[in-house]
Protein backbone atom coordinates (compact mmCIF):
# COMPACT_ATOMS: atom_id res chain seq x y z
CA UNK A 1 0.00 0.00 0.00
CA UNK A 2 1.33 3.49 -0.89
CA UNK A 3 1.27 6.27 1.20
CA UNK A 4 -1.80 7.79 -1.19
CA UNK A 5 -3.81 4.48 -0.75
CA UNK A 6 -3.17 5.17 3.53
CA UNK A 7 -4.27 9.04 3.53
CA UNK A 8 -7.44 7.82 1.28
CA UNK A 9 -7.96 5.12 3.60
CA UNK A 10 -8.25 7.16 6.64
CA UNK A 11 -10.35 9.78 4.85
CA UNK A 12 -12.97 6.83 4.46
CA UNK A 13 -12.72 5.85 7.79
CA UNK A 14 -13.79 9.79 8.68
CA UNK A 15 -16.82 10.18 6.50
CA UNK A 16 -18.09 6.07 7.85
CA UNK A 17 -17.64 8.15 11.64
CA UNK A 18 -19.42 10.49 10.55
CA UNK A 19 -22.49 9.13 8.86
CA UNK A 20 -22.54 6.74 12.00
CA UNK A 21 -23.02 9.83 14.50
CA UNK A 22 -25.74 11.27 11.93
CA UNK A 23 -27.76 8.45 12.51
CA UNK A 24 -26.67 6.71 16.11
CA UNK A 25 -29.50 6.27 17.90
CA UNK A 26 -31.99 6.99 15.39
CA UNK A 27 -34.59 4.68 13.90
CA UNK A 28 -35.74 3.84 10.45
CA UNK A 29 -38.78 5.87 10.62
CA UNK A 30 -36.74 8.91 12.25
CA UNK A 31 -34.26 8.92 9.50
CA UNK A 32 -36.61 9.06 6.79
CA UNK A 33 -38.03 11.80 7.73
CA UNK A 34 -35.53 13.97 8.07
CA UNK A 35 -33.90 15.55 5.22
CA UNK A 36 -30.96 16.65 6.86
CA UNK A 37 -29.77 13.27 7.96
CA UNK A 38 -30.61 12.02 4.41
CA UNK A 39 -28.77 14.35 3.20
CA UNK A 40 -25.88 14.41 5.40
CA UNK A 41 -25.39 10.46 5.04
CA UNK A 42 -25.96 10.47 1.20
CA UNK A 43 -22.75 13.12 1.11
CA UNK A 44 -20.73 10.68 3.47
CA UNK A 45 -21.69 7.42 0.98
CA UNK A 46 -21.07 9.68 -1.58
CA UNK A 47 -17.57 10.65 -0.66
CA UNK A 48 -16.69 7.07 0.49
CA UNK A 49 -17.53 5.93 -2.87
CA UNK A 50 -15.38 8.71 -4.64
CA UNK A 51 -12.41 7.86 -2.43
CA UNK A 52 -12.95 3.86 -3.26
CA UNK A 53 -12.28 5.33 -6.91
CA UNK A 54 -9.08 6.87 -5.69
CA UNK A 55 -7.25 4.03 -4.42
CA UNK A 56 -4.53 2.18 -5.90
CA UNK A 57 -5.70 -0.86 -8.29
CA UNK A 58 -2.80 -3.11 -6.18
CA UNK A 59 -4.89 -2.46 -3.20
CA UNK A 60 -8.47 -3.22 -4.66
CA UNK A 61 -6.56 -6.34 -6.81
CA UNK A 62 -4.81 -7.31 -3.53
CA UNK A 63 -8.33 -7.65 -1.61
CA UNK A 64 -11.56 -8.58 -3.27
CA UNK A 65 -12.91 -9.59 -0.24
CA UNK A 66 -13.97 -5.47 0.02
CA UNK A 67 -17.12 -4.90 -2.15
CA UNK A 68 -15.42 -2.22 -4.38
CA UNK A 69 -18.03 -2.78 -6.79
CA UNK A 70 -20.72 -1.99 -4.53
CA UNK A 71 -18.80 0.76 -3.20
CA UNK A 72 -18.58 3.00 -5.94
CA UNK A 73 -22.36 1.23 -7.08
CA UNK A 74 -24.28 3.26 -4.56
CA UNK A 75 -21.97 6.22 -5.06
CA UNK A 76 -23.21 6.08 -8.67
CA UNK A 77 -26.50 5.77 -7.65
CA UNK A 78 -26.66 8.77 -5.23
CA UNK A 79 -24.83 11.09 -7.18
CA UNK A 80 -26.64 9.98 -10.47
CA UNK A 81 -30.13 9.64 -8.98
CA UNK A 82 -30.64 11.73 -5.09
CA UNK A 83 -33.95 12.46 -5.92
CA UNK A 84 -34.64 8.90 -5.59
CA UNK A 85 -32.41 7.10 -3.68
CA UNK A 86 -33.17 3.80 -1.84
CA UNK A 87 -33.78 4.76 1.69
CA UNK A 88 -33.73 1.27 2.21
CA UNK A 89 -30.70 1.20 0.80
CA UNK A 90 -28.63 3.60 2.82
CA UNK A 91 -29.96 2.65 5.87
CA UNK A 92 -28.46 -1.10 5.37
CA UNK A 93 -25.38 0.28 4.11
CA UNK A 94 -25.16 2.62 7.31
CA UNK A 95 -25.82 -0.20 9.85
CA UNK A 96 -24.69 -3.34 8.46
CA UNK A 97 -21.96 -2.55 5.12
CA UNK A 98 -20.63 0.68 6.89
CA UNK A 99 -19.15 -0.89 10.18
CA UNK A 100 -17.90 -4.33 8.13
CA UNK A 101 -15.92 -2.01 5.91
CA UNK A 102 -14.78 0.39 8.78
CA UNK A 103 -13.16 -2.85 10.53
CA UNK A 104 -11.52 -4.23 7.19
CA UNK A 105 -9.67 -0.83 6.51
CA UNK A 106 -8.97 -0.90 10.22
CA UNK A 107 -7.47 -4.53 9.45
CA UNK A 108 -5.45 -3.58 6.48
CA UNK A 109 -3.82 -0.51 7.95
CA UNK A 110 -2.73 -2.66 10.93
CA UNK A 111 -0.81 -4.81 8.94
CA UNK A 112 1.24 -1.30 7.59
Amino acid sequence: MNGEDNITFRRIIKYIIDADSYTHGMSFDAFRRDNKTISATAFSLSQIGELAQLLSEDVQDANPHIAWNRIRGLRDNIILDYEHINLDIVWEALHSSLPVLEQQIVELLARE
